[in-house]
């Protein structure tokens, strides 16, 4: 079995100068020998991509991103409608993750009705297997009950109700002991 690195340290400790002194080879037979099987699944560690569709609101471009892989070579496709889809496309470069596997990211910005009209998927190859996310399946931090709330807010302080906080109401205090005292 040949030993595959991923990261630079494990190229030099692959490398056949460091093992040709035969007191570092026995030291490191005596203390790997019965867990040979563990660094062998380091030295070979393939990981799939976990891959993600986001979206800060429906008006801003969609990002497919792709992390948690390795090797580096990976092949991201935007599709409209089953068809591979070119226009208005950002692809982003590779990028290295601390635990030594990659991340990329694959924008497409389309107009809301666009998205109506059409199916949009996220094809992500790697390792001659395919990820698939559709554009139902994307994951965004709009809240659209967030405008909702300020606009009820706004009504609820025109008409003369006092709002501290989201979700917290009281009439105004000093226009109710005003009221009082005539």
């Amino acid at each position: 079995m040949k030993l595959i690195p991923k990261q630079p340290w494990m190229e030099e400790f692959a490398s056949e100068e460091l093992w040709k002194d035969t007191g570092i080879i026995k030291y490191v037979q005596q203390i790997y020998k019965n867990n040979i099987h563990v660094l062998m699944e380091r030295f070979n560690q393939t990981g799939a991509p976990e891959v993600s569709l986001l979206q800060k609101d429906p008006s801003s471009p969609v990002l497919c991103h792709a992390t948690g892989f390795n090797p580096s070579e990976v092949t991201i496709s935007w599709f409209r409608n089953g068809q591979e889809h070119h226009e208005d496309v950002d692809l982003g470069e590779t990028l290295p993750n601390e635990d030594g596997t990659f991340q990329k990211t694959f924008t497409l910005c389309v107009y809301p009705d666009d998205w109506k009209q059409n199916r949009y998927a996220c094809v992500v190859k790697h390792q001659g297997k395919t990820f698939q996310k559709t554009d139902d399946e994307i994951k965004s931090y709009y809240k659209p009950y967030v405008p909702i709330l300020l606009g009820m807010m706004l009504v609820l302080k025109v008409i003369g109700l006092k709002v501290n906080s989201p979700g917290y109401l009281c009439f105004s205090t000093k226009e109710a002991k005003t009221n009082e005292r005539v």
